[in-house]
């Protein structure tokens, strides 16, 4: 086995798999033969309750391992267990439903994580407070806010076409440069792509080629007018909290935009804020 890889991974490390892999006999290094594939995937899938499915596939020299993590399910409380419902994040109350408990906000008010929302008690008629098992529909206003500024003059990256080319040979881990001169360029973005060596379509070996392309720039001077930096930065601000709290899930209905625009002379700044209306209370067990 020649190289081994990993798809699939979002929580799980990839080092974390290899070793996972090493301890089932697959490696770099190791021979490939007498290798059980079916044995070893169930193997990993009782002993690794995270690892929702797994498909391990040997071609030649190299080793293709695919898997889907499995999704964290919820804790459901007991309905005979009494419970409390808290919040699960800083928010304003907007909506308070309780079929069971006793509330302990009241609408439109601000509310901390962590704070009890319902509190699992309730009082009968002849036998006083009494434990229950809270149960109440609750949304709460969230604000999700960022800020920028930036100035009308600023320095933009402009590529002169230039290029520097150099690689580099990769052995297992040991790098070997074959050209270890001092660029020419001032100022230059680097970007490096390694291809690993193969004898056949399905034989790899432990060799990468690791190709380095340097890309000269000069720093241009530009100035933007107030309506052109106010749209450049509401974009990126736009962009970073899409990313983020990936906001486009909310529907119209739940999400209000405020921009807040403030001018000076040398720049401005902005301050973007959605508002959107969630489900803010989960239940724990008294």
């Amino acid at each position: 086995i020649w190289s081994i890889e990993v798809t699939g991974t979002d929580k799980m490390t990839e080092e974390k798999l290899l070793d996972i892999l090493s301890d089932k006999g697959i490696s770099i290094g190791k021979f490939n033969k007498g290798i059980n594939l079916e044995k070893i995937e169930n193997e990993i899938k009782i002993e690794n309750p995270e690892i929702a499915w797994i498909g391990i596939d040997i071609d030649g020299t190299n080793v293709k391992m695919q898997i889907k993590e499995s999704i964290e399910i919820p804790k459901v409380i007991d309905e005979n267990i009494s419970s409390n419902i808290i919040a699960i994040q800083d928010a304003k109350i907007t909506k308070l439903v309780v079929r069971s408990g006793t509330p302990r906000v009241t609408i439109g008010q601000d509310v901390k994580k962590g704070d009890i929302l319902v509190e699992g008690v309730m009082e009968g008629k002849y036998k006083g407070m009494r434990d229950v098992h809270a149960d109440a529909d609750i949304t709460g206003v969230v604000y999700l806010t960022k800020e920028k500024r930036e100035d009308y003059i600023q320095e933009n990256k402009v590529l002169t076409g230039e290029v520097e080319k150099d690689f580099s040979i990769i052995i297992k881990k040991n790098k070997i440069n074959f050209d270890k001169r001092v660029s020419n360029f001032k100022k230059y973005d680097t970007i490096r792509t390694n291809n690993k060596i193969k004898l056949f379509s399905k034989f790899s070996i432990p060799i990468e080629i690791e190709k380095i392309i340097r890309e000269e720039y000069i720093l241009e001077k530009k100035e933007y007018s107030e309506k052109e930096l106010e749209e450049k930065i509401l974009k990126e601000l736009e962009e970073s909290l899409e990313v983020t709290y990936n906001i486009s899930k909310y529907n119209e209905k739940h999400k209000r935009r405020d921009v807040v625009v403030n001018k000076d002379e040398s720049g401005i700044s902005v301050r973007l804020t959605y508002e959107v209306q969630i489900e803010i209370g989960t239940k724990v067990a008294k």
